[in-house]
Protein backbone atom coordinates (compact mmCIF):
# COMPACT_ATOMS: atom_id res chain seq x y z
CA UNK A 1 0.00 0.00 0.00
CA UNK A 2 2.80 2.28 1.29
CA UNK A 3 4.42 1.99 -2.63
CA UNK A 4 0.94 2.16 -4.19
CA UNK A 5 0.34 5.60 -2.22
CA UNK A 6 4.11 6.97 -2.95
CA UNK A 7 3.43 6.71 -7.06
CA UNK A 8 -0.36 8.01 -6.93
CA UNK A 9 0.57 11.40 -7.70
CA UNK A 10 -2.97 13.52 -7.23
CA UNK A 11 -5.13 10.03 -7.51
CA UNK A 12 -8.09 9.90 -5.17
CA UNK A 13 -7.90 8.06 -1.99
CA UNK A 14 -10.86 6.32 -3.01
CA UNK A 15 -9.31 5.76 -6.84
CA UNK A 16 -6.40 4.33 -4.88
CA UNK A 17 -8.29 2.00 -2.44
CA UNK A 18 -10.02 0.46 -5.00
CA UNK A 19 -6.48 -0.25 -7.13
CA UNK A 20 -5.87 -1.80 -3.38
CA UNK A 21 -8.44 -4.20 -3.01
CA UNK A 22 -8.32 -5.25 -6.74
CA UNK A 23 -4.98 -6.40 -6.37
CA UNK A 24 -5.44 -8.07 -3.18
CA UNK A 25 -8.94 -9.51 -3.43
CA UNK A 26 -10.84 -10.25 0.01
CA UNK A 27 -8.67 -9.45 2.09
CA UNK A 28 -9.68 -5.87 3.05
CA UNK A 29 -12.32 -3.67 2.23
CA UNK A 30 -12.47 -0.20 -0.46
CA UNK A 31 -13.44 1.99 3.30
CA UNK A 32 -10.64 0.22 5.21
CA UNK A 33 -8.19 0.29 2.80
CA UNK A 34 -9.10 4.49 2.37
CA UNK A 35 -8.27 4.91 6.45
CA UNK A 36 -5.03 3.54 6.36
CA UNK A 37 -4.11 5.94 3.44
CA UNK A 38 -5.38 8.71 5.76
CA UNK A 39 -2.82 7.56 8.05
CA UNK A 40 0.38 7.01 6.04
CA UNK A 41 0.30 10.13 3.46
CA UNK A 42 -0.77 13.30 3.47
CA UNK A 43 -1.91 15.20 0.12
CA UNK A 44 0.65 18.49 -0.56
CA UNK A 45 0.77 21.35 -3.07
CA UNK A 46 4.50 21.05 -4.29
CA UNK A 47 6.09 23.33 -6.46
CA UNK A 48 5.56 23.24 -10.02
CA UNK A 49 2.50 20.74 -9.63
CA UNK A 50 -0.64 22.48 -10.62
CA UNK A 51 -2.86 19.73 -8.11
CA UNK A 52 -1.65 18.28 -4.33
CA UNK A 53 -0.12 15.12 -4.21
CA UNK A 54 0.51 12.29 -1.98
CA UNK A 55 3.60 12.36 -0.10
CA UNK A 56 4.17 10.05 2.78
CA UNK A 57 4.97 9.85 6.02
CA UNK A 58 8.33 9.79 6.98
CA UNK A 59 7.65 6.89 9.25
CA UNK A 60 6.80 5.11 6.40
CA UNK A 61 9.09 5.76 3.87
CA UNK A 62 11.70 3.24 5.18
CA UNK A 63 8.82 0.79 3.43
CA UNK A 64 9.78 1.51 0.11
CA UNK A 65 10.79 -0.69 -2.31
CA UNK A 66 14.36 -0.03 -4.22
CA UNK A 67 11.82 0.25 -7.35
CA UNK A 68 9.32 2.77 -6.31
CA UNK A 69 12.11 4.74 -5.09
CA UNK A 70 13.48 5.14 -8.44
CA UNK A 71 10.11 5.84 -10.11
CA UNK A 72 9.84 8.65 -7.82
CA UNK A 73 12.96 10.18 -8.69
CA UNK A 74 12.61 9.94 -12.28
CA UNK A 75 9.51 12.09 -11.72
CA UNK A 76 11.20 14.73 -9.55
CA UNK A 77 14.02 14.97 -11.96
CA UNK A 78 11.40 14.80 -15.41
CA UNK A 79 12.52 11.70 -16.52
CA UNK A 80 15.99 11.58 -16.79
CA UNK A 81 17.38 10.21 -13.89
CA UNK A 82 20.50 8.56 -15.05
CA UNK A 83 19.94 4.49 -14.12
CA UNK A 84 23.16 4.15 -13.24
CA UNK A 85 22.46 5.94 -9.84
CA UNK A 86 20.89 5.25 -6.93
CA UNK A 87 17.71 5.97 -4.38
CA UNK A 88 19.24 9.14 -1.90
CA UNK A 89 21.73 10.00 -4.82
CA UNK A 90 24.25 7.73 -4.30
CA UNK A 91 26.23 6.29 -7.33
CA UNK A 92 25.63 2.67 -8.04
CA UNK A 93 26.78 0.05 -6.95
CA UNK A 94 26.75 0.73 -3.78
CA UNK A 95 29.76 -0.13 -1.24
CA UNK A 96 30.14 -3.32 0.32
CA UNK A 97 29.70 -3.75 4.20
CA UNK A 98 32.89 -4.02 6.10
CA UNK A 99 34.03 -7.73 6.28
CA UNK A 100 37.54 -8.38 8.34
CA UNK A 101 37.65 -12.39 7.28
CA UNK A 102 36.94 -13.72 11.07
CA UNK A 103 34.07 -15.85 9.51
CA UNK A 104 33.11 -17.91 6.35
CA UNK A 105 31.35 -15.02 4.63
CA UNK A 106 27.33 -15.30 3.97
CA UNK A 107 25.79 -16.82 0.91
CA UNK A 108 25.15 -14.64 -2.04
CA UNK A 109 21.15 -14.26 -2.03
CA UNK A 110 19.42 -14.88 -5.63
CA UNK A 111 16.92 -11.86 -7.48
CA UNK A 112 13.54 -13.45 -5.69
CA UNK A 113 15.31 -13.57 -2.11
CA UNK A 114 16.15 -9.94 -2.20
CA UNK A 115 12.06 -9.61 -3.34
CA UNK A 116 11.16 -11.15 -0.49
CA UNK A 117 13.60 -9.11 1.96
CA UNK A 118 12.42 -6.00 0.38
CA UNK A 119 8.87 -6.64 0.56
CA UNK A 120 7.86 -8.86 3.09
CA UNK A 121 6.57 -6.48 5.42
CA UNK A 122 4.65 -4.89 2.92
CA UNK A 123 2.90 -8.02 2.41
CA UNK A 124 2.44 -8.64 6.28
CA UNK A 125 0.88 -5.24 6.86
CA UNK A 126 -1.97 -6.33 4.10
CA UNK A 127 -2.73 -9.34 6.30
CA UNK A 128 -4.68 -9.25 9.63
CA UNK A 129 -2.62 -10.40 12.58
CA UNK A 130 -3.16 -14.00 12.94
CA UNK A 131 -2.39 -14.50 8.96
CA UNK A 132 0.90 -12.44 9.28
CA UNK A 133 2.06 -15.19 11.54
CA UNK A 134 1.52 -18.23 8.65
CA UNK A 135 4.45 -18.36 7.42
CA UNK A 136 3.34 -20.42 4.55
CA UNK A 137 1.00 -18.50 3.59
CA UNK A 138 3.09 -15.23 3.05
CA UNK A 139 5.64 -16.83 1.09
CA UNK A 140 3.04 -18.01 -0.93
CA UNK A 141 1.84 -14.32 -1.45
CA UNK A 142 5.36 -13.40 -2.36
CA UNK A 143 5.55 -15.53 -4.68
CA UNK A 144 2.39 -14.77 -6.80
CA UNK A 145 4.29 -11.56 -6.45
CA UNK A 146 7.09 -12.31 -8.03
CA UNK A 147 5.56 -14.23 -11.13
CA UNK A 148 3.67 -11.32 -11.71
CA UNK A 149 6.59 -8.87 -12.13
CA UNK A 150 7.49 -7.91 -15.56
CA UNK A 151 10.72 -8.79 -16.90
CA UNK A 152 11.95 -5.14 -16.99
CA UNK A 153 10.59 -5.15 -12.86
CA UNK A 154 12.54 -7.86 -12.37
CA UNK A 155 15.89 -6.32 -13.51
CA UNK A 156 16.17 -4.09 -10.55
CA UNK A 157 16.27 -7.57 -8.05
CA UNK A 158 18.62 -9.09 -10.21
CA UNK A 159 20.99 -6.44 -10.37
CA UNK A 160 20.83 -6.91 -6.41
CA UNK A 161 21.66 -10.58 -7.29
CA UNK A 162 24.76 -9.67 -9.36
CA UNK A 163 25.77 -7.29 -6.31
CA UNK A 164 25.83 -9.84 -3.88
CA UNK A 165 27.39 -12.36 -6.16
CA UNK A 166 30.75 -9.76 -6.35
CA UNK A 167 30.22 -8.72 -2.24
CA UNK A 168 30.71 -12.73 -1.73
CA UNK A 169 33.51 -13.23 -4.24
CA UNK A 170 35.45 -10.08 -2.43
CA UNK A 171 34.79 -11.27 0.95
CA UNK A 172 35.93 -14.74 0.16
CA UNK A 173 39.20 -13.55 -1.07
CA UNK A 174 39.62 -11.71 2.28
CA UNK A 175 38.65 -14.92 4.45
CA UNK A 176 41.44 -16.99 2.39
CA UNK A 177 43.87 -14.38 2.72
CA UNK A 178 43.09 -14.50 6.53
CA UNK A 179 43.30 -18.24 6.85
CA UNK A 180 46.68 -18.07 4.69
CA UNK A 181 48.29 -15.55 6.92
CA UNK A 182 49.01 -16.70 10.23
CA UNK A 183 50.04 -20.90 8.29
CA UNK A 184 53.17 -18.26 6.34
CA UNK A 185 54.19 -16.70 9.62
CA UNK A 186 55.18 -20.01 11.23
CA UNK A 187 56.71 -21.03 8.46
CA UNK A 188 59.11 -17.72 8.08
CA UNK A 189 59.82 -18.37 11.75
CA UNK A 190 58.07 -15.22 12.54
CA UNK A 191 57.67 -15.29 16.69
CA UNK A 192 59.87 -17.87 16.77
CA UNK A 193 57.54 -19.28 20.07
CA UNK A 194 56.57 -22.51 18.34
CA UNK A 195 57.47 -25.29 20.24
CA UNK A 196 59.33 -28.23 18.57
CA UNK A 197 57.30 -30.96 17.28
CA UNK A 198 58.83 -33.77 19.74
CA UNK A 199 58.71 -31.76 22.42
CA UNK A 200 56.38 -33.81 24.72
CA UNK A 201 58.01 -37.04 22.90
CA UNK A 202 59.24 -39.78 25.27
CA UNK A 203 62.69 -40.14 25.69
CA UNK A 204 64.03 -43.52 24.84
CA UNK A 205 66.32 -45.57 27.06
CA UNK A 206 69.69 -45.31 26.56
CA UNK A 207 70.95 -49.12 26.00
CA UNK A 208 73.90 -49.84 29.46
CA UNK A 209 77.24 -51.01 27.87
CA UNK A 210 78.33 -54.13 29.40
CA UNK A 211 81.81 -55.46 30.87
CA UNK A 212 84.12 -57.80 29.49
CA UNK A 213 82.92 -60.10 32.55
CA UNK A 214 79.67 -59.89 31.09
CA UNK A 215 80.37 -60.77 27.03
CA UNK A 216 82.11 -63.81 27.76
CA UNK A 217 79.34 -64.56 29.81
CA UNK A 218 77.16 -64.32 27.09
CA UNK A 219 78.98 -65.56 24.58
CA UNK A 220 79.73 -69.16 26.60
CA UNK A 221 75.64 -70.22 26.28
CA UNK A 222 75.96 -71.11 29.97
CA UNK A 223 72.95 -69.00 30.96
CA UNK A 224 70.95 -70.24 27.75
CA UNK A 225 67.60 -72.75 29.15
CA UNK A 226 68.68 -76.16 27.85
CA UNK A 227 66.45 -77.47 25.54
CA UNK A 228 63.86 -80.76 26.24
CA UNK A 229 65.08 -84.10 25.26
CA UNK A 230 62.37 -86.02 22.91
CA UNK A 231 60.76 -88.94 24.19
CA UNK A 232 60.75 -92.14 22.08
Amino acid sequence: LVNLVARGGPTGIMVLAQQFVDKHPRRVSKRQVGIKIDKIARKEKTEGKSKPEWSLLPEYERLLTVETLRFLRREASGGTADSSSREGGEAWPPPFPEYNGSEEPKEAKKAFTHFCNGTRREVKESLDSKSRKDKKKVNSILKEKWYKLTSSEKKVWKKWEQWDNERYSHEMEIYKSAKIKPKKRHEEGGGGSSPPANMNAIPKKKKRETTEEEDRYNRSGYHSVPKKKKKY
